[in-house]
């Protein structure tokens, strides 16, 4: 249990189930994706749903028994069971709004999908895309040949002292204040007076964090998801957290398919809590 600077017990967080909603269309990288779901999520009570979004207007009856046998796979390998709902397939749009719908009904706390069947493509699926733009739930996007680990090299866009953006963190501190992880905060830098200007920035995240942690700075480039994502490339991290912001996104917003990195899965934090809430530990399962 983390204690404060008198060294008093920070209280545990009511234990809550998490709800992960995880959509597939039970292509090859499909059982990727929900496996590494489950790794970097087992950790906590959840409840897992798959959502199977398939092309023609019949199920066909091998696709369900597919589902059923990836299941059961998923049972056998973690020991969790995941719920399935199967839905017909017509478009991106309609996706996304499938996936709205569930959303406003079940307030999943984060909803996976995958990027795209291209393991060396660095552009978002029409999909993802529109998930990401349309649902205001935390999104979890995982490239296809994702390494099935739980990653201890994580990249956090910290581009702002905003307290909004701050507090889009908080779910994400309190859950990985129980690992052993190391922490970069990546900034755009346009100038040394820019530089100077993002102490102050610098220390909160420090202050904030209850972890190892480094800093990366993006010299006079344009700031924008593309650059944020190759650069992290150079620092070998991965997985990264991008608390999300209008702002930033609406670079992206004329483009059909936001970019994606190939190889680290990236999470996209909407959700904001008061920064207190951090220091409430969740309570592990193992």
């Amino acid at each position: 249990m983390k204690q404060t600077d008198n060294g008093t017990q920070m209280p545990l967080a009511t234990q809550r189930i998490r709800k992960i909603l995880i959509a597939v269309d039970l292509e090859k990288n499909s059982e990727n994706l929900i496996m590494y779901s489950v790794v970097v999520t087992k950790r906590i009570l959840c409840e897992y749903t798959l959502l199977y979004c398939y092309k023609e207007k019949v199920l066909d009856p091998t696709d369900a028994e597919k589902v059923n046998l990836l299941l059961k796979k998923v049972k056998d390998v973690h020991g969790v069971e995941v719920k399935s709902i199967l839905e017909h397939r017509i478009s991106a749009e309609q996706i996304s709004n499938k996936i709205a719908e569930l959303h406003s009904i079940e307030s999943f706390d984060t909803i996976v999908v995958g990027t795209s069947n291209t393991p060396k493509s660095w552009k978002m699926g029409s999909v993802s895309t529109q998930i990401l733009r349309k649902v205001p739930a935390g999104i979890l996007v995982v490239p296809p040949e994702i390494q099935l680990a739980f990653p201890h090299n994580i990249s956090i866009l910290a581009d702002t002292e905003q307290k909004t953006d701050i507090e889009k963190l908080t779910a994400f501190n309190r859950y990985i204040s129980q690992f052993n992880v190391l922490l970069n905060f990546v900034f755009f830098v346009d100038s040394k007076e820019c530089l100077e200007e993002k102490q102050k920035t610098m220390k909160q995240y420090q202050t904030f964090f209850d972890a190892n942690f480094t800093f990366n700075f993006i010299l006079q480039a344009t700031r924008n998801l593309a650059n944020f994502l190759l650069k992290i490339e150079e620092t070998l991290c991965e997985s990264a957290v991008i608390a999300w912001n209008e702002d930033f996104m609406d670079v992206e917003a004329n483009s059909n398919s936001f970019p994606c990195s190939p190889k680290i899965a990236i999470f996209y934090s909407k959700n904001s809590e008061p920064t207190e809430n951090a220091f409430q530990l969740e309570t592990p399962l193992r």
